[in-house]
């Protein structure tokens, strides 16, 4: 049974969308998968008070994701970070983070700036940025057109909002193909305590919005099978 999106089988693609995730033409960006953000110890996670084992879960899937997509020779694969602190951020956000007296988060090489559990390879692309999106204010998208990708998968957290905000850009703004893949983004555990994040809901609704309108929703195995020639 072949399906587009992710409320099917989600194990195996449709012909349309294999043809569009040839490797050579694809890119993996994996979206601030950091200690400040995934970590239990990172400095959200202590301040807010939420869990991270769904997080945990998910960094490991998707480092097995990269060793199993790697086999394949995508045509790039991008790892980024987030530099969260008042005096890098938009200055409404840097008003919002006043007015709830927001340290900053994450430092540049500071802590909670080491990769969680995932690493690049030397011929990796990394890149440093300052918002949610990952192309606002960086070399993204030129770095993707100089690898002739045509195809991006996102992965990675948070997914409600650095997932969502590169993914709907890549979409939307500068026309890729572009695929989230529900078992290999993540957000804090959902919890009832009040202030605290409910990311599991935060997730089924973007996933859902961005499968109908901008781009597509398979679990990371249907992309993997397609890539072995597995029908």
């Amino acid at each position: 049974m072949a399906t587009e999106h992710g409320s099917a089988t989600g194990e195996v693609l449709s012909p349309q969308l294999a043809e569009l995730l040839k490797p050579q033409q694809t890119g993996i960006i994996v979206v601030d998968v950091m200690d400040a953000y995934f970590s239990q110890d990172g400095k959200l996670a202590q301040m807010l008070g939420f869990t991270t084992k769904h997080l945990d879960e998910t960094a490991k899937r998707i480092k097995a994701f990269l060793e199993a997509a790697r086999q394949h020779n995508p045509a790039t694969v991008v790892f980024t970070r987030m530099i969260e602190r008042p005096d890098t951020v938009p200055p409404n956000l840097a008003r919002k983070m006043a007015i709830g007296d927001t340290p900053p988060l994450v430092e540049e090489n500071g802590p909670g700036w080491n990769y969680y559990e995932v690493s690049p390879l030397p011929d990796d692309h990394e890149i440093t940025k300052t918002h949610y999106n990952s192309f606002t204010g960086t070399d993204l998208d030129a770095h993707l057109r100089s690898k002739g990708v045509s195809s991006l998968i996102v992965v990675g957290g948070y997914g409600s909002r650095c997932v969502a905000r590169t993914a709907e850009s890549a979409a939307d703004d500068f026309g890729y193909n572009t695929f989230v893949l529900p078992d290999l983004i993540a957000n804090p555990d959902a919890v009832d305590k009040p202030g605290t994040p409910k990311g599991a809901d935060e997730i089924a609704g973007f996933l859902q919005s961005f499968d109908i309108i901008l781009g597509y929703t398979p679990q990371s195995q249907a992309i993997l099978n397609a890539w072995a020639g597995k029908s």
